[in-house]
């Protein structure tokens, strides 16, 4: 609206704020430090780390490349899969190893796909454009509930029986 200032969320007037903040109480360092990160490419100039409270050591949790930067996400969630080029397949950082084409598939309830494509760039696009079977089969039943009455029905207890029952990934 013309006139009207735009306001931020609280929680990203906080962010904001403790940036400024830290960035006052480090500013010696950072000034001596910046100049070499920013030859970093500007997809690795930024970390989001998806584990407040845990240990902060990288190599406990699941590592990504991103286009928008590094993600760490803690082991018991499953990584973004995207229609991925290799660079941007997640790390198992505990095991110091990339996600294998064949647990891509399980994380998206492919279980019993028999053929992946055996160039592991087309594997990796191939899964990272797909859609959860199972969650698709819920939602085909939901949408269809009306035309069959004994078709399961998509509620949070579905949801949380299918994440109990995946093992998100598998020691190769």
């Amino acid at each position: 609206m013309p006139g009207k200032e735009a306001t931020f969320p609280h929680w990203k007037v906080l962010f904001i704020q403790q940036n400024r903040e830290f960035y006052q109480r480090h500013k010696k360092w950072i000034k001596k430090w910046l100049p070499s990160i920013l030859e970093f490419l500007p997809s690795h100039q930024k970390l989001e780390w998806n584990c407040k409270g845990e240990n902060r050591n990288i190599w406990d949790y699941v590592i990504q490349f991103r286009a928008s930067g590094v993600r760490i996400k803690r082991p018991t969630t499953a990584p973004s899969l995207i229609a991925m080029s290799t660079t941007q397949v997640p790390i198992i950082g505990w095991e110091r190893r990339y996600v294998t084409a064949r647990e891509c598939a399980r994380l998206q309830s492919l279980h019993e796909l028999k053929h992946l494509p055996e160039v592991p760039a087309r594997a990796f696009k191939a899964l990272g454009n797909a859609v959860n079977a199972d969650l698709v089969q819920l939602i085909g039943a939901s949408l269809l509930r009306s035309r069959q009455p004994h078709a399961p029905s998509l509620t949070t207890d579905t949801i949380l029986h299918l994440e109990e029952s995946e093992h998100l990934y598998a020691s190769a």
